[in-house]
C-alpha cells in the first residue's frame, strides 16, 4: 500500500482487524498493574526498583540536576522496548512476548509511582499525578499501538510464509515511524516542558 493512498477507512480497518490484539494488550496492562500493586504491598523493597531516569527527572524538577542529558536518557528508556518489540516481531511466535513487555511497563509504572511517593512525600504525589501518570499512560498507549502494528505484520508474514512480508511497505514504516516520532515528542514533553512547569509551579512543595 502506498502512503499517498492511505485513508481513514484504512485506519478504521486496521483497528477493526486487530481489535483482538488491542483487547489482549489491555488485559496484560491490567495484569501488570495488579502485579505492581502486589509487589508494592509485599514490602518496601520496591523502592530500589525506581528507574534512574525518574530519579534524575525528580532532582531536575527540584533544581538539583541539569537538563543536559535527561532528554536522551528518557528517550532511550522509552525507545528500548520499541526496539525489542520490533526485533521480536521478526518471528510471530517470539513476538507474543510483546505482551510481557507491555505488562512489565505497566507494573513499573505502579512501582515507580509508589517509590517516588514513599521517598518524596507530598511533592512526590504531585509529580506522580501531574508528570509520571499522564506521560506513562500516553507512552503505554504508543507502545501498544507499536506492538499491534508489529504483531499484525508478523502474523501476515506467518500466514504468507514470507519472512519479510510488509517490511518494504510505506504504510508499515509510516506506522512505525509515527510511533517512534510520538515517543520522541513525548520524551521532550516529559523532560523539558512539564518539568519546567512543575519546577516553577507555586503548588509544588519540597
Amino acid at each position: 500500500m502506498q502512503l499517498k493512498n492511505i485513508s481513514k477507512s484504512d485506519i478504521k480497518f486496521h483497528y477493526k482487524q486487530n481489535s483482538g490484539f488491542y483487547f489482549a494488550f489491555l488485559v496484560f496492562v491490567l495484569i501488570g498493574l495488579a502485579v505492581g500493586i502486589i509487589i508494592v504491598c509485599s514490602g518496601d523493597g520496591y523502592i530500589h526498583a525506581l528507574t534512574s531516569d525518574s530519579k534524575v527527572l525528580y532532582h531536575f524538577i527540584n533544581g538539583t540536576a541539569n537538563s543536559s542529558s535527561i532528554f536522551w536518557q528518557k528517550f532511550i528508556y522509552f525507545f528500548i522496548p520499541l526496539l525489542l518489540i520490533f526485533i521480536m516481531s521478526l518471528n510471530f511466535y517470539v513476538s507474543l512476548a510483546s505482551f510481557l513487555v507491555v505488562a512489565y511497563q505497566s507494573s513499573m509504572l505502579v512501582i515507580s509511582s509508589a517509590a517516588i511517593i514513599t521517598l518524596y512525600g507530598f511533592s512526590g504525589v504531585l509529580n506522580v499525578l501531574f508528570l509520571m501518570m499522564p506521560i506513562n499512560i500516553i507512552y503505554i498507549s504508543i507502545l501498544i499501538s507499536f506492538a499491534v502494528f508489529c504483531l499484525s505484520r508478523s502474523k501476515e508474514a506467518l500466514n504468507c510464509k514470507n519472512f519479510a512480508y510488509g517490511i518494504n511497505s510505506d504504510w508499515f514504516w509510516f506506522k512505525l515511524g509515527s510511533c517512534v516520532f510520538a515517543t520522541l515528542v513525548l520524551a521532550f514533553v516529559a523532560t523539558i516542558i512539564l518539568p519546567l512547569f512543575l519546577k516553577n509551579a507555586i503548588f509544588i512543595i519540597y
